[in-house]
């Protein structure tokens, strides 16, 4: 696979908070289509620029230096009142959310 071509991968970026109800600890996970991609083809080599939608809350700052450790450019705009998207789970122990 040739991976010398930049690539522009246009996405959902979210971060994910998965709770075990059994202990109550949390975990927090960046994701999203458009960055798993992104960060799939950066992984392979690629040269990758990522546009989606991420706010400039706490989240961000956390999904920005994943974007900037992984070595994908990050090509979209900031909004100041724009918030990061998060996706809630609640587990019972097994595979299988129960919320």
């Amino acid at each position: 696979m040739n991976l010398s071509k930049k690539i522009l991968i246009i996405g959902t970026t979210v971060i994910d908070i998965l709770v075990e109800k059994t202990t109550n600890k949390a975990h927090i996970i960046t994701g999203g289509k458009g960055y798993n991609i992104a960060m799939n083809v950066a992984t392979l080599g690629g040269y990758v620029s990522l546009s989606s939608s991420i706010g400039v809350d706490e989240y961000s700052k956390k999904i920005r230096a994943e974007l900037k450790n992984s070595k994908v450019k990050l090509v979209s705009p900031s909004n100041k009142e724009d918030a990061t998207g998060v996706y809630f789970s609640l587990f019972d122990g097994s595979a299988e959310p129960i919320f």
